[in-house]
């Protein structure tokens, strides 16, 4: 037998009897809906989109890079229901930073989604580290606070202290050994609706 989309499907309550009573008002607490209004109750398939962005290293506080040279900037991301997974990596030849006397500047890579606005500052999202280079902290790496709208940092693990803190890298934490800054990692977090 084919059913319709415009056929009727009896629904019913379930303080109802199921059983035929023939009339319309013993019939009474029984409704009838279309397969289609059925069909639309059932979400759509998942929202999927992907692409390929190019990574920026910011910095947060006062001060800036004055000038920056990249070898690699690559990132890729995947949205399914606006839940956002990014993968990048970022490899820096040589960089100059200007910056206020005594100034503690945070290092940041901007993501290509911003994070919904109810909930930062310091919006909850999971930041792998895959490898890095010449960060002069790199005992238990791993991603630090949010920056901004849509900026992910990183820090690492202090070994000292009970109990040990997460600490941020900072610009100082930047080495500049072999003229080369390296890192790569994942982020996933979900995205201010659109």
């Amino acid at each position: 037998m084919a059913v319709n989309l415009t056929d009727k499907i009896h629904v019913v309550r379930d303080d109802i009897p199921t059983k035929n009573l023939g009339s319309a008002l013993s019939n009474s607490g029984r409704d009838a809906v279309s397969v289609q209004e059925i069909i639309d109750l059932v979400p759509s398939g998942a929202s999927i989109e992907s692409g390929f962005f190019t990574p920026e290293l910011s910095l947060s506080g006062q001060g800036s890079f004055s000038s920056i040279n990249y070898s690699t900037r690559w990132g890729y991301y995947s949205v399914i229901n606006n839940i956002v997974t990014v993968s990048y990596s970022i490899k820096i030849t040589d960089w100059v930073i200007s910056k206020a006397p005594g100034a503690t500047l945070i290092p940041y890579i901007e993501l290509p989604f911003i994070f919904p606005t109810a909930l930062n500052p310091n919006y909850p999202y999971v930041h792998s580290i895959g490898y890095n280079r010449n960060i002069s902290q790199t005992n238990n790496l791993n991603g630090g606070e949010t920056v901004g709208n849509n900026g992910t940092a990183w820090s690492y693990r202090q070994s000292a202290g009970s109990p040990p803190q997460q600490v941020p890298i900072t610009d100082s934490d930047l080495s500049t050994y072999g003229a080369l800054f390296l890192v790569s990692g994942t982020v996933t977090y979900v995205r201010q609706t659109p």
